[in-house]
C-alpha cells in the first residue's frame, strides 16, 4: 500500500512541517515548503494541514517529477443524476425533455417549450448529483443535430447543498455561437446540486434554450 506524505503548515512565524511514509525531508524558505520524496516510491497521498493557526490565504501545490491526478469526473453514472427542476421543456412537438441533457446521448436534447407559447428567457435547469462533490467545472454541449436554435449565450452556474439557497454564481459569462462543447472551470465549491441558467440565446434568434449534454468534474466530499 502506498505510503502517506504529511505536512503541517501555517503562518511564517509559527509554521512547522513533519514527514512520514516515503517523504525523505521537508525544507522551508519563508512560507514555501519543499517536500522531498523517495525517487524509488513516488506514490501516495500528500496531506496539507493548517494546524491551529489562522490561515486566510490559499495554498498552492506544485509538483516536480510527479503526476497529480485530475479531478474525478462527476458523470451521470449509477446512481444517475436527477433533474430537480426545469423552467421549461418541449414535450408536445418533440422530445425535448430536460432529462435528455443528462442521458449520456449527444443525439438527444433538452429544448424549452416552443410549439405553443414560447417560454421567455431566462431558462434554467437544476440537477441533483446524488452525492456531495467539490465541483470544479461544468461542460455544456450544444445540440448536435445541425440546428442552431437555442444555443446558450449568456449563462450563470451555481453549486449548492440546497436548492432553496443557491447563493452567488460560481461562474458567469457568454458562450460563443458554435456547436463546440463549452467547458467552464471555476474555483471548487462543495455541493450536491448544480444549476445552469441560460440568460440569452447565443444568436438572438429567439427565446429558446437547447442543450445536448451537461457534464461536470469534481471530487467526492463528505
Amino acid at each position: 500500500m502506498p505510503a502517506t506524505l504529511f505536512a503541517v503548515v501555517g503562518p511564517a512565524a509559527a509554521a512547522r512541517a513533519t514527514t512520514a511514509g516515503n517523504a525523505t525531508g521537508v525544507t522551508r524558505s519563508g512560507d514555501t515548503f519543499t517536500v522531498a520524496i523517495d525517487a524509488a516510491d513516488r506514490s501516495g497521498t500528500l496531506w496539507i494541514k493548517a494546524g491551529n493557526h489562522a490561515v486566510t490565504g490559499a495554498f498552492t501545490v506544485t509538483a516536480t517529477g510527479l503526476t497529480l491526478p485530475a479531478g474525478t469526473p462527476v458523470t451521470p453514472a449509477a446512481p444517475n443524476w436527477k433533474v430537480v427542476s426545469v423552467g421549461s421543456q418541449e414535450t408536445a412537438a418533440e422530445n425535448g425533455a430536460a432529462t435528455n441533457a443528462i442521458d449520456g446521448n449527444s443525439a438527444t436534447i433538452w429544448h424549452t417549450q416552443w410549439s405553443t407559447t414560447a417560454t421567455p428567457l431566462p431558462h434554467e435547469i437544476q440537477l441533483d448529483l446524488c452525492a456531495r462533490y467539490s465541483v470544479d467545472s461544468l461542460t455544456c454541449l450544444p445540440r448536435q443535430d445541425g440546428s442552431v436554435n437555442g444555443r446558450i449565450g449568456g449563462y450563470e452556474i451555481y453549486v449548492s447543498d440546497s436548492t432553496a439557497n443557491w447563493g452567488t454564481p460560481v461562474a458567469a459569462g457568454t458562450f460563443a455561437d458554435t456547436a463546440a462543447a463549452r467547458t467552464v472551470n471555476f474555483t471548487p465549491k462543495n455541493g450536491r446540486y448544480v444549476r445552469l441558467r441560460a440568460l440569452g440565446e447565443a444568436g438572438n434568434r429567439g427565446p429558446w434554450t437547447s442543450v445536448a449534454e451537461i457534464t461536470a468534474t469534481g471530487t467526492p466530499v463528505p
